[in-house]
């Protein structure tokens, strides 16, 4: 496969996220467009949250008559926070974000608006060569990176045993 076709394909990959992200946006909320207020959505600032960028600086929103205003939040756990406290209405964030927020609320998943199998990321200094030899790990509590780093210290664990 050629760079042009790589690219050609994640321009593919985007566009139908944000198709997706818009159909289910408005597919939920068919009511809420037409409100006065506009629908807040609490998305924090990492690429996970592109697709509603992408959205609103393409006024996809607005073209399908959805009024739109993005929350920019530190996180998804503090965008389902505000979902819970009531100061938006919607949330992105991962599964593990919006499960281990649920206990505190009640959230519903109303959508998938984008995945990736190379998103969450351990990052270290180049001498470290393996989980092995981390002394210290810092992590988002109630995020993906705790659930992430929980499964590597299980399977770093598994593999000391064997």
């Amino acid at each position: 496969m050629t760079g042009q076709e790589r690219q050609a394909g994640r321009r593919s990959r985007r566009a139908s996220m944000v198709a997706m992200l818009s159909t289910s946006l408005f597919a939920a909320l068919p009511a809420a467009g037409a409100a006065e207020q506009p629908i807040r959505i609490g998305v924090g600032l990492d690429p996970a949250f592109a697709p509603f960028y992408y959205a609103a600086q393409q006024k996809l929103f607005e073209r399908n008559g959805v009024d739109v205003e993005l929350l920019t939040l530190g996180s998804a756990a503090d965008a389902a926070d505000g979902i819970i406290a009531g100061t938006n209405e919607l949330a992105g964030g991962s599964e593990t974000t919006m499960i281990t927020r649920a206990a505190r609320g009640d959230l519903k998943i109303i959508a998938v608006y984008t995945q990736s199998s190379r998103f969450v990321k351990l990052v270290v200094r180049k001498d470290i060569t393996d989980a092995k030899q981390l002394k210290k790990i810092g992590i988002v509590p109630g995020s993906a990176s705790q659930f992430a780093t929980a499964k590597l210290l299980a399977r770093s664990a598994s593999t000391r045993s064997r």
